[in-house]
């Protein structure tokens, strides 16, 4: 947790996050991410053992900057990488060990803070979603991976976060997050985009994860906000009717959403509760959980993926820099393999498997892929507190628990805007709490929250009407944990970084950062910088923040 002057006093264990560089502290919790990976013994055969992986030789391997989303060619010999902090596509050849090579002309530019990527099912076409200025971008691929734009890019509903192609590869989706909606287009043969009548079609609350059936008849949505799963039935023309019963509840934050090769199953990674709910799918769409979900897998699971043969599912598990493996049964049943979890780079985003037996995962933080294939066992990680070491968030404080969920819309961690007081404790009651009159300080490894709640001189700038409804309420949330992303910058990234993907306006200079507040929707994003590196990321009440005024005034005030 930062502390500031005038706040809460640190918490025990934390020294103030004011006598640390925010690169030296950045850099120690990425060194405390890095996990151990040792090969044991010959290659074992799929045949006599159950399937285990082992890092490819080289692994892991430079990307563009901040790479938000990964996939495999169909045929499983080209690799795509969508590069959120440096608007970029970067495209690799695969070899049979799994070992990439950057493609002729790569990395290739896109639209602004692409944060999805998908493959036409004949490999010919690549598809971009372009969550900064709304738009999809597509590109005719060659078969050495070199790209070449179709077009200029086309307009969608507001945030796209997700991109996919039908199995026909006829039509192309996207979900877009801040306006809770679906955009269809009919998709021709070059690669022209033509939105389909009726669309965009509304869906769940933030629909961050999107996925087609493997017949082309069903298309479901991850809706991030109000945790749950959207299902609709899809004609052939590409219009939506929404399946009855739907949506379905999922766990807590389902980011990541994939059906099954066979389609008879689905998929999502629920981030903040650390889990994987599966369900079974009727051919109408309806969804019944199966019998033991929901999975615990690693720590805030941000993409989750099935093999081609449906035989394994994996996850990226941002917040323990770790890939979890599990074998499927036919019913659904998930059984984790040996060796799993597995170390991968820092904080990983995104994750897919090929038919050629390569897992790759994208790690945002250190922007590099790892690769593995099915090999040698390898050493299970360890986690904070435990003997052996760690592959956590970069140490352990005792009596203080890692970092869980995301920050995003209004939410960071388990703490949401407008939450009361004694709400926002009972989400961090197993962490240790220091407090002032109007602010929180909550524990996590290795860096806490810091919550603001509206005084009554906070609030003078608002009607009397407005005033009850926010009066001690979160106004407020804000850390310096490397684990946090504000659309993808986290603490310890340069102020360069962050203006170009962020466009941040001028700075105001309050203690002894520049701050930036940046719209976001329902809320304002905001972030402290201290010599030329982010310091802290977080998400301020808008009403409060409307105008550079009534920012330096909130700022102020928790500062």
């Amino acid at each position: 947790m930062t502390h500031r002057a005038g706040a809460a006093p640190m918490l025990e264990g934390q020294p103030p996050a004011r006598r640390r560089d925010g690169l030296l502290r950045y850099a120690a919790a990425v060194a405390g991410l890095v996990g151990v990976c040792c090969l044991l013994g010959a290659s074992v055969a799929l045949a006599a053992a159950p399937p285990v992986f082992s890092a490819v030789a080289g692994s892991p391997f430079a990307t563009g900057d901040s790479p938000d989303a990964v996939a495999f060619s169909p045929s499983g010999g080209l690799l795509a990488s969508a590069n959120g902090g440096d608007n970029t596509l970067s495209m690799f050849s695969v070899s049979s060990t799994g070992a990439l090579t950057e493609a002729p002309g790569s990395p290739d530019a896109t639209g602004n803070s692409p944060d999805s990527v998908a493959f036409s099912p004949n490999g010919g076409l690549l598809a971009i979603a372009n969550q900064g200025d709304d738009t999809v971008s597509i590109f005719s691929v060659s078969p050495t991976g070199a790209l070449t734009p179709v077009g200029s890019p086309v307009a969608t509903g507001s945030d796209p976060a997700s991109v996919a192609f039908s199995p026909s590869g006829g039509l192309l989706a996207t979900g877009n997050d801040n306006d809770d909606t679906v955009s269809m287009f009919s998709v021709s043969g070059a690669g022209g985009l033509s939105e389909v009548p009726g669309s965009p079609s509304p869906t769940g609350s933030d629909p961050v994860s999107i996925a087609f059936s493997p017949s082309g008849g069903l298309l479901a949505t991850g809706n991030d906000n109000d945790n749950t799963v959207s299902m609709f039935s899809v004609s052939g023309a590409g219009g939506l009717s929404e399946v009855p019963g739907s949506p379905s509840p999922t766990g807590s934050d389902p980011v990541s959403i994939a059906f099954s090769p066979s389609g008879a199953l689905l998929v999502t990674a629920n981030q903040a509760d650390n889990t994987a709910s599966m369900f079974s799918v009727s051919g109408a769409g309806g969804l019944s959980e199966v019998s033991g979900s929901p999975d615990p897998t690693g720590s805030s699971p941000a993409g989750a993926a099935f093999s081609p043969d449906g035989g394994l599912l994996a996850t990226a598990n941002q917040g323990d820099s770790t890939a979890s493996v599990f074998s499927v049964s036919a019913g659904g049943a998930l059984s984790e393999i040996t060796g799993s979890p597995y170390a991968t780079g820092a904080a990983p985003d995104a994750v897919a498997l090929s038919s050629g037996g390569l897992l790759a995962v994208a790690n945002e933080t250190d922007s590099t892929l790892s690769m593995f294939s099915l090999g040698s066992p390898t050493v299970p990680i360890t986690t904070p507190g435990t003997s052996g070491g760690s592959a956590g968030n970069g140490g352990s404080v005792t009596g203080c628990p890692r970092a869980t969920g995301r920050l995003h819309g209004r939410t960071l961690g388990l703490v949401a805007l407008g939450m009361t007081r004694a709400q926002a404790r009972r989400r961090y009651g197993h962490s240790s709490m220091r407090s002032s009159r109007w602010e929180d300080v909550f524990c996590l490894n290795p860096i806490g929250v810091h919550v603001g709640y509206a005084s009554s001189e906070l609030l003078t700038a608002l009607p009397a009407s407005e005033r009850g409804k926010l009066r001690g309420r979160v106004v407020l949330a804000l850390s310096a944990n490397p684990f946090y992303a504000l659309r993808g910058i986290h603490p310890g990234a340069s102020l360069h970084k962050a203006s170009t993907r962020l466009h941040l306006g001028a700075a105001m200079h309050v203690g002894a950062g520049d701050w930036y507040a940046i719209r976001d929707g329902s809320s304002t994003g905001v972030i402290d910088v201290q010599h030329g590196i982010v310091h802290d990321v977080g998400v301020a009440n808008a009403r409060l923040t409307g105008d550079r005024q009534a920012q330096l005034r909130f700022i102020r005030r928790f500062s």
